[in-house]
C-alpha cells in the first residue's frame, strides 16, 4: 500500500485524494510499504488572470484590416487566445478582421479565462478602443520613482490611487490624470524604505478597482 503526504512528510494518509485546499505550494511525498519515497512540489494557484484589449477598427467596410491585440497580466503562463468559436492560438494578436462583433477568450495554464465581447467598426482613420483595463508600472523594481499608466474603457479624466505598504498602512494618496486617452502619474517613494508597496486604483462610478504592486529596491 501507499501513503501520501502534502506537508513534506509531517502527516500521511492512505487516500491519494486531498480536497478543500487553499492556494499555495504543497510538498508531496508518496511512500510505499518498503519505505521508498517519491517527492515533488505542486503549486495550486487562484484565478488572478487580468486582460485588456486594444481594438483598431477597419478603415472601410469589407477592408479586412481591423485588429485586436490582447494584453494579459497576473495569470499563469503560457496563455492561449481565440476568437470564439475558433481554435486557440499562442499569439495575442488577431489581424485582417472585418467590421462586426467578436468574442475573444483568453485562457491561462490553470484554465482561468477572460471573455470579452467586442465590436470592430468601419471608420476612416485608425482610432482605437480599449476593452477592460491595462495597468503598466515602470520601472518596477524602482530605486525611488516610478510611472503608472492606465488605459481603460471607462471614460475618466482622473483616477484616484491609494498607496499602502506591506503591512496595509496607507502612506500616500495621489491621482492619475488623463492625457491623450491614457491616465498617467509619476510617483516617488524616495522617503520610504525598501520593500513591496501596493497601489489601489478605484473609481466608484465606473466600478474600476485594480490592485498592483511595486517594489522599491
Amino acid at each position: 500500500p501507499f501513503n501520501y503526504s502534502i506537508d513534506n512528510g509531517l502527516t500521511y494518509q492512505s487516500s491519494p485524494l486531498f480536497t478543500n485546499l487553499a492556494d499555495g505550494i504543497y510538498y508531496v511525498q508518496i511512500t510505499d510499504a518498503s519505505g521508498c519515497q517519491m517527492m515533488d512540489s505542486i503549486v495550486i494557484g487562484t484565478c488572478t488572470l487580468q486582460s485588456s484589449l486594444e481594438v483598431t477598427p477597419a478603415a472601410t467596410s469589407n477592408s479586412n484590416n481591423g485588429s485586436i491585440v490582447v494584453t494579459t497580466v497576473n495569470g499563469y503562463p503560457p496563455y492561449k487566445y481565440r476568437l470564439v468559436p475558433g481554435s486557440f492560438q499562442t499569439s495575442p494578436q488577431f489581424s485582417m478582421l472585418d467590421e462586426g462583433n467578436y468574442t475573444v477568450e483568453i485562457v491561462d495554464s490553470l484554465g482561468c479565462s477572460n471573455i470579452f465581447e467586442v465590436k470592430i467598426d468601419a471608420i476612416t482613420g485608425t482610432q482605437s478602443k480599449t476593452y477592460g483595463t491595462s495597468v503598466v508600472v515602470y520601472p518596477n523594481p524602482t530605486d525611488e520613482a516610478f510611472k503608472i499608466e492606465v488605459r481603460t474603457e471607462a471614460n475618466l479624466d482622473v483616477l484616484p490611487v491609494k498607496i499602502f505598504d506591506a503591512n496595509g498602512k496607507t502612506i500616500m494618496h495621489n491621482r492619475l490624470v488623463s492625457y491623450n486617452g491614457t491616465l498617467v502619474a509619476s510617483i516617488s517613494l524616495k522617503s520610504y524604505p525598501s520593500g513591496v508597496y501596493y497601489l489601489q486604483l478605484f473609481d466608484e462610478k465606473s466600478g474600476l478597482n485594480q490592485l498592483v504592486s511595486v517594489v522599491k529596491k
